[in-house]
């Protein structure tokens, strides 16, 4: 049985996977949609650990405006909170679009970010987003290690609701006790390639060395 120690450690490993994948996006490779997609998918993966017995969309605006609240007090706005999740975030990962009245952009502009145009449209900006997130995170896990508000309760719920996936290298993926599985009949090819599964005992990230 891992310590609550281990699992916070657990999950910051995962989180900072997660973050460095979305930060290997370039600046100039026109895939901003896809960035706002996984920014999105962030919060949600971090706010199911700070919140618990609460719905999806509950979970993420709360997260919003307490932890990106306190990078940018604009954030603790309802308004803000239920367009960064309904017109962003649930129109992009199920219809890949948004709402009315929002402009997104990647102008990298703090000084335009959650304001509006003369249409009252709502400008996020991509840059400024994703930056506030990662201080968010980072007020989270300061929050989580020292319990703060007993937060430690509802991360414990979350990780054995969702325990966090592992992470191997050189997996036989037609090895039967391999995270994927196959017919032994066929020969085995070993993959050099990092191979994600859930875990199925919430054990801690395995990775071999090369």
């Amino acid at each position: 049985m891992k310590t609550i120690d281990q699992k916070i450690a657990h999950v910051r490993r995962n989180t900072n996977e997660f973050i460095s994948q979305i930060d290997k996006i370039g600046p100039n490779e026109d895939l901003g949609l896809c960035k706002f997609i996984l920014v999105s998918c962030l919060i949600d993966a971090v706010a199911a650990y700070a919140y618990q017995r609460e719905k999806n969309n509950t979970q993420y605006k709360n997260f919003i405006k307490s932890y990106l609240g306190q990078v940018n007090p604009l954030y603790k706005k309802d308004r803000i909170a239920n367009i960064l999740y309904h017109g962003i975030r649930c129109s992009l990962i199920h219809s890949f679009t948004i709402s009315e009245h929002i402009l997104l952009t990647e102008a990298d502009n703090p000084d335009i970010h959650l304001s509006s145009n003369a249409y009252n449209h709502l400008i996020v900006d991509l840059a400024t987003f994703y930056s506030d997130l990662k201080k968010a995170i980072k007020l989270f896990f300061k929050d989580l290690t020292s319990n703060k508000s007993n937060i430690q309760r509802h991360f414990i719920e979350g990780f054995i609701k969702n325990p966090p996936f592992d992470v191997f290298e050189n997996v036989d993926l037609l090895d039967p006790n391999q995270p994927v599985t196959g017919s032994t009949k066929i020969e085995t090819t070993l993959y050099k390639k990092v191979n994600f599964r859930r875990s199925s005992n919430s054990g801690l990230i395995k990775v071999d060395s090369k």
